[in-house]
């Protein structure tokens, strides 16, 4: 989950027309039976997204599971199997080393099975017989791989994979800022206050944070004719449907590589998964303490369903640059949720092991079941919630 409604406006600003995933009329009958290819077409038109997000959902869970495994291995305790998908299984490999890599039918996510897991089995090497310190460890060190891999995609967007954008203006409003600075149909912006606009994500998107300043464009003419001009945007409540800048837009085009060094890039990498992380800190914060807004100040969350249309919606024209960049936000995501202290996510279970040796053996068994019952039933809940506004945002938008 992540706002990723904010992340389609965002990848979507930069079209000139935003055209969501229609399924609406796909079937069509004919004496109350509906024709096969109509059936079929909407089997594939639901069921396409979904798998292009457990593609690239799953190697990140897997990414994260191999943070927990080398954490156990490291501190010692056992791990049998190392599980891609889920069961049932359909391969086995590395058979009788000290871990199994198995391949699962269901393909969804994975897994490490720990040895001495069960409630009462303190088998040497095992979960329960291994310290707090170490289990803690184990805990978090999936959350770490899934930060380190997000910072490891965003760093090659940001770098050798960077490209230079240019943006065309396809309509001027008469009475717009950009009217007034000069601006007309067939003109290509390229930078705005001296920093080169960029093909990831949508090059105008920061716009509307800088609204009612005073700005420097840069722009090439339809003649080649290039020129810096002072635009003063409209504020916010100008703007409204007009927009800041008051143009629409044609088309971005590529206009070669950024040549952004190492250090660089790696700095926008951390800057960029710090603000998605800061981001859905926050909009899960509002849907805790006003689970019932609605408007603009509603938490802009997806699940499963939100996150699957914005994969297959955006993956055609982002290129894959676009898609990395969308990989890095989800793996961003992963952590941040995995570290909530609700079981039983990561974070719940560390929460749960301090728990469990604060208040001693016999009690701290007792509290950790009932916050394993009411983390699950909080899970379900969130889920269920996040699932249903996706659902009637697709309805809705359809």
């Amino acid at each position: 989950m992540l706002p990723p409604r904010e992340m389609r406006q965002t990848y979507s600003r930069s079209m000139k027309r935003f055209e969501p995933l229609h399924v609406a009329g796909a079937l069509q009958l004919h004496s109350h039976v509906a024709h096969m290819p109509d059936l079929i077409g909407l089997f594939f038109g639901v069921l396409g997204p979904i798998l292009a997000f457990v593609f690239m959902l799953t190697p990140l869970i897997v990414v994260h599971e191999l943070g927990h495994l080398i954490a156990a291995r490291k501190f010692g305790v056992n791990a049998p199997e190392f599980g891609i998908g889920f069961p049932p299984r359909i391969a086995t490999f590395f058979k009788g080393a000290k871990t199994e890599l198995t391949i699962n039918a269901i393909p969804i996510g994975g897994f490490v099975r720990l040895a001495g897991a069960e409630e009462g089995d303190l088998q040497k090497g095992g979960w329960n017989h291994a310290s707090l310190r170490a289990k803690i460890a184990i805990m978090v060190a999936g959350v770490a791989m899934n930060f380190v891999t997000a910072i490891i995609l965003l760093t090659i967007v940001f770098g050798p994979m960077s490209e230079r954008a240019e943006v065309y203006l396809d309509e001027v409003q008469a009475d717009s800022p950009a009217a007034a600075a000069g601006m007309v149909s067939g003109d290509r912006l390229t930078a705005i206050n001296d920093v080169v606009l960029e093909m990831q994500g949508a090059p105008l998107s920061n716009l509307r944070t800088l609204a009612g300043e005073e700005i420097s464009v840069a722009l090439l003419h339809a003649d080649g004719r290039a020129e810096t001009v002072t635009v003063h945007l409209r504020t916010l409540e100008e703007a409204k449907d007009r927009g800041v800048l008051g143009v629409t837009i044609e088309k971005v085009s590529a206009a070669g590589p950024l040549n952004r060094g190492l250090p660089d890039a790696v700095r926008m990498a951390v800057g960029e998964s710090a603000s998605v992380a800061t981001g859905l800190l926050d909009a899960l914060w509002k849907l805790a303490s006003s689970p019932f807004q609605s408007g603009t100040d509603a938490p802009a969350l997806s699940g499963p369903i939100g996150l699957s249309v914005a994969v297959a919606e955006n993956a055609g024209r982002l290129g894959i640059a676009g898609l990395l960049h969308f990989a890095g936000i989800l793996s961003v995501n992963l952590a941040v949720l995995n570290i909530l202290p609700i079981p039983p996510l990561d974070g719940g279970r560390v929460a749960t092991v301090v728990l469990r040796r604060a208040l001693g053996e016999r009690r701290g068994v007792r509290a950790e079941r009932i916050l394993q019952m009411v983390g699950l039933a909080l899970m379900l809940l969130l889920f269920s919630w996040i699932t249903l506004g996706d659902v009637l945002g697709l309805i809705g938008r359809n």
